[in-house]
């Protein structure tokens, strides 16, 4: 690698940061679906590279090329987001090629085949009907969203089986249908038993109900799909060898000191920001003024780290930086944070020490939002959730607060009827 690998992967964070601080700036363009999966990258990818950063010499290139190997090794999506995330911040690396097979199903632990997300044509729609019963089809969950400028969907089915199984009170599949580029919705809970599907992205629900999109995928979650007609075909034209994926690069020595606390407040700040997985704490999650805080974290992080003197009191002087940043707005989580990791008995002395006295004293409490809802609906989540928890609604609402939009959610449970319906863009619902 020409480019220095360490500072790419430092660069890499950077970029990251930024596109949560775009994905989450105004209500209106919320791209949730952007903020998960870029906040997940960094769950297990936290540490290795805090450690890579640490090391010396050419372990540090080493590290640092190993762990953007092992994180770009988790598919083809994202393999090419990280290619082209480096690509945007001005590092032409190249990786090594893959260790997953494109375009093959995978065996789990037991040998047995899984399915995979399959693009929405008419042969994945064919195989779905031969399969599965269809008529009967029961909506579990509908999500419409707005992901930027365009419109994104989930609609989760749960179906009954045509095929034999080989045991007893197992419980029922699910359909996983994902849209893309929605352009109408049409959805009333009175009117949503059974569907048929559309292999032009299009799906009818119950006599009157329907979603139309661009694009979408189709994704059966079934433990025993390796029985059904496409479970079958698909295990006798694929390998017997269960694909195992390459393991984690080495840790290396446990971190310490003021780099651990870094790392512990790094990696709880993409786990906080990745709870917008949950529609409900879309608006909860203080996922913009968090990725402000950490503007430029990863560069500072290749900086601190290559110090040959003084390199604990950059970490600590970084730390400290966050939380100064964040102001009362961010001092409880990051004194929640810091409090825990001084309270884990499985931590250095010396880290548990430094987490306590980093740890901000308790804010006053910040005054409520001032936005008034209903404002414009970007997001609606139908669950109809299973015994002893009743079915819901999520509305999250992009508000005006001063000079920004902020969202603004609510919840209903048990709603007696729920319509929902997409028309010019825009996001309608009602309830009774």
């Amino acid at each position: 690698m020409a480019d220095s690998a360490i500072a790419a992967w430092g660069a890499l964070l950077d970029r990251s940061v930024e596109q949560i601080a775009a994905a989450s700036q105004d209500a209106r363009t919320f791209d949730r679906e952007l903020i998960i999966k870029v906040s997940d990258v960094w769950d297990n990818n936290t540490y290795p590279f805090v450690r890579a950063a640490l090391a010396r010499g050419a372990r540090r290139e080493q590290r640092a090329a190993e762990g953007m190997r092992w994180m770009a090794d988790l598919g083809s999506e994202r393999r090419a987001w990280v290619l082209e995330q480096l690509r945007v911040s001005g590092y032409d690396l190249e990786l090594p090629p893959p260790s997953y097979l494109e375009g093959v199903h995978g065996r789990d632990y037991a040998g047995r085949i899984m399915p995979t997300q399959d693009p929405l044509t008419a042969e994945v729609a064919a195989r779905i009907r031969n399969d599965y019963v269809l008529t009967t089809a029961a909506v579990s969950t509908l999500v419409v969203e707005r992901s930027g400028t365009r419109l994104r969907g989930r609609l989760l089915l749960v179906l009954e089986r045509r095929y034999v199984l080989d045991a007893a009170d197992i419980p029922p599949a699910e359909l996983d249908l994902r849209f893309d580029g929605i352009t109408d919705v049409r959805f009333d809970l009175d009117d949503s038993d059974g569907v048929t599907i559309d292999p032009a992205a299009a799906l009818t629900i119950g006599q009157n109900g329907l979603i139309r999109a661009a694009r979408g995928t189709a994704w059966i979650h079934d433990s025993h799909w390796h029985l059904s007609d496409a479970g079958r075909a698909a295990d006798a034209r694929t390998s017997a060898k269960i694909w195992r994926p390459v393991p984690p690069p080495s840790a290396g020595r446990a971190l310490g000191g003021a780099a651990r606390v870094a790392g512990a407040v790094l990696h709880w700040a993409m786990l906080e920001i990745r709870m917008v997985r949950y529609p409900h704490h879309a608006d909860r999650a203080p996922v913009h003024r968090i990725a402000q805080v950490l503007a430029g974290a990863g560069s500072a992080i290749v900086a601190a780290g290559a110090r040959r003197w003084g390199r604990e009191a950059a970490f600590r002087r970084l730390v400290q930086q966050w939380i100064t940043l964040g102001g009362d707005e961010l001092a409880e989580v990051f004194r929640h944070v810091l409090l825990d990791l001084a309270q884990d008995e499985h931590e250095q002395p010396s880290v548990r020490r430094l987490a306590r006295e980093l740890a901000p004293d308790a804010a006053d409490e910040i005054a409520p939002s001032t936005a008034e809802a209903p404002g414009e609906v970007v997001l609606v989540c139908y669950s109809a959730r299973q015994d002893p928890h009743p079915r819901a609604v999520v509305i999250q609402s992009a508000v005006p607060e001063g000079t920004r939009w902020v969202l603004c959610g609510s919840e209903i449970e048990d709603p007696h009827h729920v319509a929902i319906a997409v028309r010019a863009d825009s996001i309608t619902v009602g309830l009774g």
